[in-house]
């Protein structure tokens, strides 16, 4: 092999990869600023459909019962400390707002006297067993906990601030029921 033959196969082992990484460049800003717009994501094992998921748990929080009209209406859109937040990190905002859900299912749970060795799954299920959520707020429950895994690990650009503030509608949703429920007799 002479040096002409030689230095003819290196391009052509080298000018895929040189035009992918080109264009790469090229379009780097386009990309960025479709980035927010994903809606599915797919890398090796990790998929995620954020949107459709949030749209099935959406329907299927309609089918609660709203506490009351009252607590409906006094309700600000989000709570301030999620305002401040959602906008300029949805993620952190996704996951105060399940904290805040976790919270209100512990409360509950501890105004009825259950206590519970495990995850916040076991909380859930035991304030189904104890009658303060129905299966359906349960399962709601348990969309939201998936969900909010997803969101915990998924790139921080894929989530944006519309996603979060459904999600978050969804979780307030659910800890008013559990703040309103029916309290036990004394």
């Amino acid at each position: 092999m002479d040096w002409l033959t030689f230095f003819v196969e290196i391009v052509k082992v080298l000018v895929w990869p040189t035009a992918l990484v080109l264009a790469a460049l090229l379009f780097r800003k386009p990309l960025a600023e479709l980035i927010p717009a994903l809606r599915h994501l797919r890398y090796k094992e990790l998929e995620l459909d954020f949107e459709q998921i949030l749209r099935e748990t959406e329907q299927q929080a309609g089918t609660m019962q709203p506490p009351s009209k009252v607590a409906i209406e006094t309700q600000p859109a989000l709570p301030p400390h999620l305002e401040q937040i959602v906008d300029l990190a949805p993620v952190a905002a996704v996951l105060e707002a399940s904290r805040d859900l976790e919270a209100a299912a512990v409360a509950a749970g501890a105004e009825r006297g259950i206590s519970v060795a495990g995850g916040m799954w076991q909380v859930f299920l035991a304030l189904q067993n104890a009658g303060v959520l129905s299966a359906t707020d349960t399962a709601i429950a348990q969309r939201l906990y998936d969900l909010r895994n997803r969101i915990a690990h998924a790139p921080e650009e894929v989530i944006t601030p519309k996603i979060a503030r459904r999600y978050i509608a969804i979780a307030q949703k659910l800890a008013e029921t559990l703040r309103t429920a029916r309290r036990p007799s004394s």
